[in-house]
Parts: structure tokens; C-alpha cells; sequence
């Protein structure tokens, strides 16, 4: 037993740790002790379901643990000290609002180029978004990232119908690679075969 709560306990100061800088660095102007304090607990409530790896969080899940679910999500993705598959953990999520500020959020990370990051935000986008972020995607696949193009390729097979025109210029563009072309021929073969 004493094990378990050592443990616990290192856990939460270790989160605690890479937590604390958020409450000082994202929300600089918190109003009081009550309001940062409330701040910091959302902020690991909404940490400790992006670490849960058996279970994908819902929006219920989010918004049960934060009182502004997509403001606690986009500074924990914007956290330089996180782990990048927690901050990719919560880029996909934000999908589940679509909302402006959502939106605003997915394009400045493919404006800003962060890698780790664009792969997540251009599938959100299709999952948030559907047909209306088809202009987005199609500039994305001018970008010179490979892997940026393949994820993009799978967020065109997302938002299905509407998106073959961009897939089937896919499977014809020479400046795509091999594979990506082959991504885009497989993404309009679901979509064909769907009823």
C-alpha cells in the first residue's frame, strides 16, 4: 500500500511539475489564488485523460473535467515541456468542438510548421470541419513534408465524397512520391465503395 500511494504521489508532483508552468506562462492574468487553483485542476484533470492509453476521451469526458474544455486543450498542445504524444493526444481531440477558435487553432499549426503536430491537425480539421476544410487540406499538399502529404491524403479519405477531386489530383501529381499517390488511390477506392 505504501508503495502505491509513493508512487501516486510521485506521479502527481511529476505532473505537477510539467503542469505548473502552464499556470503561469498561458494564463499570466488568472484573477485569483481560487481561480488558479481551479485552473491548475482542470488542467490536470484534462492531462490525466490525455495520458489514459485503454480509452479514447470524449467530449463528455472533457467537459466534465474543465469548465472550458477546448482552452485547457489548446495550451496543453501548445506546452513546449508536455510530452509530444500527449500534445498530439490533444490536437485530435479538439476535433470534437467545431468551433472558430478550433479552426484558427489547426491552421496556425500548419502555418507554424511544427511537425509533430501538422499530421494531427489537418485530420482534425477533416473530422471538425468536413467539406469546408477542403481549401486548408489542398494547400497543405503544397507543403514539401511527405509525411504532412500522407496525412493529409487520409483527412481527404475523411471527408469522402467531396474530397475526390483533390485525391484523384493526387494520384496525378508528379510532385507527390510513390506512396502518397498510392495513399490516394487507396483513399478513393473507400470512398468509390462506400454505399
Amino acid at each position: 500500500m505504501k508503495q502505491y500511494l509513493l508512487t501516486r504521489a510521485f506521479a502527481r508532483s511529476l505532473s505537477l511539475v510539467v503542469l505548473l508552468p502552464l499556470l503561469f506562462f498561458v494564463r499570466p492574468a488568472a484573477a485569483q489564488s481560487v481561480e488558479d487553483e481551479t485552473w491548475l485542476l482542470e488542467l490536470q484533470a484534462v492531462h490525466l485523460l490525455l495520458s489514459t492509453i485503454d480509452s479514447a476521451p470524449t467530449r463528455e469526458h472533457f467537459e466534465a473535467a474543465a469548465r472550458d474544455p477546448v482552452e485547457v486543450l489548446i495550451a496543453l498542445a501548445e506546452h513546449p515541456l508536455l510530452h509530444p504524444m500527449q500534445r498530439k493526444a490533444a490536437v485530435s481531440a479538439l476535433h470534437q468542438w467545431p468551433e472558430e477558435r478550433v479552426r484558427g487553432f489547426y491552421e496556425r499549426i500548419l502555418e507554424l510548421g511544427e511537425p509533430c503536430l501538422q499530421s494531427r491537425a489537418v485530420v482534425g480539421l477533416a473530422r471538425a470541419f468536413g467539406e469546408s476544410a477542403l481549401p486548408t487540406l489542398a494547400q497543405t499538399l503544397e507543403a514539401p513534408d511527405e509525411a504532412l502529404h500522407n496525412a493529409t491524403v487520409a483527412a481527404l479519405g475523411i471527408v469522402g465524397e467531396a474530397a475526390k477531386p483533390l485525391l484523384e489530383q493526387c494520384v496525378a501529381s508528379s510532385a507527390l512520391s510513390p506512396l502518397t499517390q498510392e495513399l490516394a488511390r487507396s483513399e478513393l477506392s473507400r470512398i468509390e465503395a462506400r454505399p
